[in-house]
């Protein structure tokens, strides 16, 4: 018999309640929390009245999607499925992220910018060495050599690829690559400056919406420490009392934001408490999706 819960494993012994197999792990999970869960699947241990690992006064009603700690409603509807602690550790690695999409983003444009002044200056010198005012389209086209400079290195795999396939020598393949590479290069910069410039663009909205998206969840990380208040006040004094007294002026909770946002009735409470509700009272525009570096 193998674990109702983990498939994968063998069972080591069956649910004292509903006889479901379960394995190692479910049983020295259960037995190592409470004595009162021993023997127990997940599901009968929830039903046996298990507490929440973040609110003891509160039944658990599912699990962490991320570790498996038992959580109250409230920890799955506020941490979207977690513990406080997953929610804090998936915060901290989506910043970082967003952090990160951000600095790839600046280092693009101060590559590209300073690639494109090089060429512009490399034009300009043929230019003023020819004496010719006809080579003027050589700094434009320069211009754009060197905006496109970097793109055409990312893509050499690509090509190399492209061209591999095709058949032949590991010489030809890579002569074939360059040379497939320089003439893409060379056509593409006769635009000039207009296809680095809307990759520019691109790079400047990438920007816009990480660091919008760095203000939300900021914002929203401070509001989780703010309901972590209000939670730990309803622990100390059983249910909390009359919301409306509390959050008045001179209340207990008069400072706490949750609290005045529950007053409103719970969807306010829940709005307050998403990344939509942190970007609408921060003034942010969040994009439509995760920021994600530029992939042209």
């Amino acid at each position: 018999m193998n674990c109702y819960f983990h498939p994968e494993k063998q069972a080591v012994a069956q649910c004292r309640n509903c006889g479901k197999g379960i394995c190692k792990d479910c049983v020295d999970r259960f037995g190592n929390a409470d004595a009162k869960y021993a023997g127990l699947c997940k599901e009968c241990a929830l039903q046996a009245g298990m507490k929440c690992g973040d609110h003891p006064s509160k039944d658990a009603l599912v699990y962490c999607e991320k570790c498996g700690k038992p959580i109250c409603g409230d920890c799955s509807v506020y941490y979207a499925g977690c513990c406080s602690s997953c929610a804090t550790a998936e915060f901290d690695a989506g910043l970082k992220e967003v952090s990160d999409v951000k600095s790839i983003n600046k280092i693009q444009l101060i590559v590209d910018g300073v690639a494109s002044a090089i060429g512009f200056v490399i034009g300009i010198s043929i230019v003023v060495a020819g004496r010719d005012s006809g080579l003027w389209f050589l700094a434009w086209w320069f211009l754009g050599i060197g905006g496109n400079f970097r793109m055409a290195l990312i893509k050499l795999p690509e090509k190399y690829r492209a061209v591999r396939d095709n058949g032949g020598s590991l010489l030809a393949t890579l002569g074939g690559t360059l040379a497939f590479a320089i003439i893409a290069l060379l056509i593409k910069s006769l635009a000039g400056p207009i296809i680095p410039a809307i990759r520019v663009f691109k790079c400047l909205r990438e920007m816009k919406n990480c660091d919008a998206a760095i203000v939300a969840f900021t914002e929203l990380n401070r509001r989780r420490g703010v309901y972590g208040a209000y939670a730990k006040y309803v622990e100390e004094h059983g249910d909390g009392g009359n919301l409306a007294e509390l959050t008045a002026a001179g209340g207990a909770l008069s400072g706490n934001e949750y609290a005045k946002a529950l007053v409103n009735g719970e969807n306010a409470a829940i709005f307050w408490m998403s990344i939509d509700g942190a970007a609408h009272d921060k003034g942010v525009v969040l994009p439509k999706k995760t920021p994600e570096g530029e992939k042209q």
